[in-house]
């Protein structure tokens, strides 16, 4: 499966049903791969998701149906979130933890919590709910994916999309830059995202230019990602309280700190220039990758 356009698409609107087709296909088939771990299979769920969101946002604006199906992602990834989430919160404090020499005393306690709720979410009912939920989701959305229609086609059914993410994606970095508040850090991570993967999208229009484009959106984004991590981590943290509680919070703001630094310079650079330039410059390498 690949997650692009390819030359020999008639249509756009065709390269869409086909792109998301192939994701419900494999993702169900993995789904229901009992040789994969439960975790692994989990996550490649959450991936697809994530890849339909940038898909679809892609095309938004000549897709009619886009806001409902944007919902009904948001609901199935909402079912398999707990696993993902809690299991990222012990392995992110367990590394500052280590980081800031945390007496083991004090860390048993700490952890509880986390590990409490990774273990619910671990859970034999819980994992059964959460992956029949997703299942029958995306069962659904796969025979609504024949039905999707766009109303443009070529590179204006795209231009758009790609412009309000562009767009959104500097907007945010403006936020971010300036204040301390999470939210601004994790909004700014989602767009990078959405752009992340509307660039692999269109990475065949010209792979030596797109690919360390997408490289460097792709660290960007996790960067990002681990920021957020720590976000949460230290209101959890905030939230437990108890002894070696504020140690750790410390060590977390210094480790957001440091990845920080090193975050929002590769923002500046790869978010240089505005939505016209992007959109311009990669509608010219559209038409002749076309012709």
């Amino acid at each position: 499966m690949a997650y692009a356009f390819k030359r020999d698409d008639a249509t756009v609107e065709e390269a869409v049903r086909r792109i998301a087709g192939e994701l419900v296909e494999e993702t169900l088939a993995t789904l229901a791969d009992d040789s994969r771990p439960l975790g692994t299979r989990i996550h490649e769920a959450r991936k697809a998701v994530k890849k339909l969101r940038g898909l679809i946002r892609l095309v938004r604006s000549q897709f009619p149906d886009s806001r409902a199906e944007l919902a009904a992602l948001r609901t199935a990834a909402e079912s398999v979130a707990a696993l993902r989430d809690n299991d990222v919160l012990c392995t992110v404090f367990d590394r500052i933890a280590r980081r800031a020499a945390l007496p083991p005393q004090e860390k048993a306690p700490l952890r509880a919590p986390f590990q409490a709720a990774l273990d619910a979410a671990r859970s034999p009912e819980a994992l059964q709910t959460a992956t029949t939920a997703f299942s029958a989701a995306f069962e659904k959305l796969a025979t609504r994916i024949a039905g999707w229609r766009l109303t443009r086609g070529g590179f204006p059914a795209l231009d758009p999309g790609l412009r309000r993410t562009w767009s959104e994606a500097r907007t945010a970095l403006k936020e971010a830059a300036g204040h301390t508040d999470p939210e601004a850090i994790h909004t700014l991570r989602k767009r990078v995202k959405d752009h992340w993967y509307q660039a692999r999208l269109l990475a065949p229009i010209w792979p030596e230019m797109m690919g360390p484009h997408v490289t460097a959106a792709d660290r960007l984004g996790e960067m990002l990602g681990d920021i957020h991590d720590l976000d949460v981590l230290a209101a959890g943290l905030a939230d437990t309280g108890g002894p070696g509680a504020q140690h750790v919070i410390d060590a977390v703001q210094a480790e957001k700190g440091r990845l920080q630094a090193t975050a929002l310079p590769l923002a500046r650079r790869l978010l240089a220039g505005g939505a016209d330039d992007l959109a311009d410059r990669w509608r010219k390498c559209w038409k002749v990758w076309r012709a």
